[in-house]
């Protein structure tokens, strides 16, 4: 049983992935031409043999390298798997390392989405953590590699895994590669900007402004006031409870806020960025 069920289990976590990728964008994907699919099936193909070798060398039987390979594949096919299902249900789109950069520390890619979603974010990591331990089990149970092979993949799985994060893929625009290859990437790029081996390093940082006092503000008489407009920046109308619903999920925290709202449910925009519709 082993003797096929092991490469097929090698072969899993990349069929995962695919899986989830057409999940999301099939449509797209069956759009792409001749030169993008071959750099799509690029990066499969580097998805392919970071998550093996991992996985390989996590299943060895005895050795304190298979707790490292072990822990370096759980904790990354979690976060380049679970990462990319939470941001694509935010945003339609996967996280890529222009991204990573724009957001250019730990706290505003990680903690603050963290606590601002809890529920949605442990609902779209807790799945592929979980396949993933169970892909480590499995691997102790039915690869069994053999301890010279298992040696030489304990040693190259961290570097496969550095590698991914500066391998580059197409990014931008079709993103015409695997969503975990985007992560990896973007973690990469984050990294070259937080230890300064990037350009992109020394980009001007989103801080808080010292403005200068003004005047005491005093209302113009006339009628009291009695509309509030809310405005959600950087959401798309897809990923938002425009109209109230009870039901509704996708920003359920404004949703219940204001049961009695007026939706604009037909709003356009034809500018390229939401900070220059939002002024």
């Amino acid at each position: 049983m082993r003797k096929w069920a092991g490469p097929l289990l090698l072969l899993l976590p990349l069929v995962i992935v695919l899986c989830v990728d057409f999940a999301h964008r099939a449509a797209r994907l069956a759009e792409l031409d001749t030169s993008y699919r071959w750099l799509y099936a690029s990066a499969a193909l580097e998805s392919l043999v970071v998550w093996a070798v991992l996985l390989h060398a996590a299943s060895r039987r005895r050795g304190a390298l298979r707790w490292v390979a072990a822990i370096l594949f759980v904790i990354s096919f979690t976060f380049a798997v679970g990462g990319q299902i939470y941001f694509f249900s935010q945003y339609n789109a996967y996280l890529n390392v222009d991204v990573s950069l724009f957001a250019s520390n730990f706290k505003d890619s990680v903690i603050n989405q963290l606590f601002a979603d809890l529920r949605n974010y442990l609902r779209a990591k807790t799945p592929p953590f979980l396949i993933a331990l169970l892909l480590v089990w499995l691997g102790r149970r039915w690869l069994r590699p053999r301890r010279a092979r298992a040696r030489v993949t304990g040693i190259l799985a961290p570097f496969a895994l550095v590698a991914a994060f500066f391998i580059p893929t197409q990014h931008r625009h079709l993103q015409a590669a695997t969503p975990d290859v985007l992560y990896l990437n973007a973690v990469g790029g984050l990294l070259e900007t937080q230890f300064g081996l990037s350009e992109q390093s020394n980009q001007l940082r989103p801080r808080a402004r010292q403005s200068l006092p003004v005047p005491l503000l005093v209302r113009a008489p006339g009628p009291e006031r009695n509309v509030l407009f809310v405005i959600l920046e950087s959401v798309r109308a897809d990923s938002t409870c425009i109209a109230y619903d009870p039901d509704c999920q996708r920003t359920g925290a404004t949703n219940l806020l204001f049961p009695g709202r007026f939706p604009f449910s037909q709003m356009r925009s034809m500018d390229s960025t939401t900070a220059a519709s939002l002024a």
